[in-house]
């Protein structure tokens, strides 16, 4: 088992699954401005998220499964919020580009 963990494909597979699980937070800035959606929905999103799948009865009789569900779900909303908010500040600085471009154009 140790071995499939530690193999490189495993790790380009997980990177692929984060890089997309990131993906998935970015495409949600657009949610920012105009429903003011932010990292505490994301938070509020992975609580909820806990507590329906924590609630299936297959789960609600093992506890190594519930800490599992739990650890997947905090994982993988983690990276969500990362994506959210690497494609967010990124956003920031190109708004805060333009401004200042436009700015020194003025100036010539």
């Amino acid at each position: 088992m140790q071995r499939i963990i530690d193999s490189e494909e495993t790790k380009n597979e997980l990177k692929g699954v984060e890089d997309e699980l990131r993906s998935v937070g970015a495409s949600h800035v657009t949610l920012q401005s105009h429903q003011g959606i932010g990292i505490k929905e994301f938070e509020r999103f992975g609580e909820i998220f806990v507590e329906v799948v924590l609630k299936l009865d297959g789960i609600q009789q093992s506890k190594e499964t519930s800490r599992a569900w739990r650890q997947l779900i905090c994982s993988m909303v983690d990276h969500f919020r990362d994506g959210f908010d690497m494609h967010m500040r990124q956003s920031r600085r190109k708004s805060s580009f333009g401004v200042h471009s436009e700015y020194f154009d003025g100036l010539e």
